[in-house]
């Protein structure tokens, strides 16, 4: 049986193989603002020290630009199977006023965008990490869901820090036990030919199926891989999109919740030294108040209906109008929503969108997302 699915690998299940050291926001000098400097001591029976310091965040940061990009996207590779050709590309994965800015619909946080340029930025960066390099080209263009590059666009790399709102860290490894979220995609004009229960039964095995995706992942890996199929209870917690950050970094990537989560993770005194530090949008969150990793952000409780890992959901728009991409930036958007929480990566290790045939787009068959 043959389903129209994408599958999202927020946590890597299959593959991606780092191409570059992990770096994080350490600047190198006073002017460059928040300073985190580990040292190690004597090899045995000494702790690690952590030095921090904090100088005044410039004045100078501009953020109000409406089509312009703000903060940092992720950078991630797309492979595409389509019925003519293969097809493989560079894509940027934005959150907050960007996505609103790329024309995300139905108000949603997380926009998926194509990059126009991608030349540049990968000749400014040939060892990109899917899933982790942060690119923030200062000045370009955001609009129908492209972020414009040109060759004198100045071009400033990060990388994410792979943790989870709660500060737990969500390690990219291929073992160990995956919960896996299936999601039945519906549209106002069309839905996928498979129901819930065949692909429950395709992929987890549930209604008697002895080949499926659960039984061949286990077999195949000697069950250093196993699969278990989602719940729909728990609990989540969403940061506030309209927090910015206190700090502006040199890379453009900024002291925000993002930034809370992953130090407050290795250091419990990061909220309480720089949590009450005003927020460079001119809000009056901080990240005390807006941030789920220092106590603040909105924590939900969820009690969807998934039933053997499958959980279908209705989203208001056309399949007929929209790319599979847009659709997939409605979905995940919507499902975000309905569990509660910005980052899905926190509830669940792998996420398979099971989207309809129709889009303007359709000759694709299966296309996957390389993450972290």
């Amino acid at each position: 049986m043959t389903m129209r699915c994408l599958s999202i690998f927020l946590c890597l299940l299959v593959l991606s193989a780092h191409t570059a050291a992990q770096t994080s926001n350490k600047p190198s000098n006073e002017a460059d603002g928040p300073r985190r400097m580990l040292r190690k001591k004597s090899k045995k029976h000494r702790k690690r020290v952590e030095e921090k310091e904090v100088k005044a965040p410039s004045n100078n940061v501009q953020v109000s630009a409406a089509t312009t990009q703000i903060k940092p996207c992720t950078l991630f590779f797309e492979a595409r199977d389509n019925l003519e050709k293969d097809e493989f590309k560079w894509r940027c994965r934005m959150k907050g006023q960007d996505a609103t800015n790329s024309g995300v619909l139905l108000g949603g946080y997380r926009a998926n965008v194509d990059i126009q340029g991608i030349e540049y930025v990968l000749a400014a960066k040939p060892d990109i990490v899917s899933g982790e390099t942060l690119l923030y080209a200062e000045g370009a263009m955001i609009e129908n869901h492209l972020l414009v590059i040109t060759h004198d666009t100045e071009l400033k790399f990060d990388t994410q820090h792979a943790i989870g709102s709660e500060g737990r860290r969500r390690l990219a490894t291929s073992t160990g036990n995956k919960d896996v979220l299936v999601v039945r995609v519906v549209t106002t004009d069309a839905q996928p030919t498979a129901t819930t229960a065949q692909m429950s039964d395709a992929i987890f095995g549930t209604g008697g199926d002895p080949v499926n995706l659960k039984s061949q992942y286990e077999g195949c890996s000697a069950n250093k891989i196993t699969i278990t199929p989602a719940t729909g209870t728990g609990t989540a917690c969403n940061d506030d999109p309209n927090y910015l950050g206190f700090f502006q970094f040199a890379s453009g990537n900024y002291a925000d919740c993002d930034w809370f989560t992953f130090y407050q993770g290795t250091d419990p005194t990061t909220c309480t030294s720089y949590g009450n530090n005003a927020d460079l949008d001119g809000g009056t969150d901080t990240a005390n108040s807006a941030c789920c990793a220092c106590g603040g952000g909105v924590t939900t409780n969820f009690n969807n209906n998934v039933v053997d890992g499958v959980f279908e959901i209705n989203v208001a728009v056309a399949a007929s109008s929209l790319t599979s991409s847009q659709l997939e930036d409605v979905a995940m958007n919507q499902l975000e929503s309905q569990f509660g929480t910005s980052n899905l990566e926190d509830q669940f290790d792998l996420v398979m969108l099971c989207l309809p045939p129709g889009t303007t787009d359709g000759s694709w068959v299966a296309y996957d997302i390389f993450d972290e």
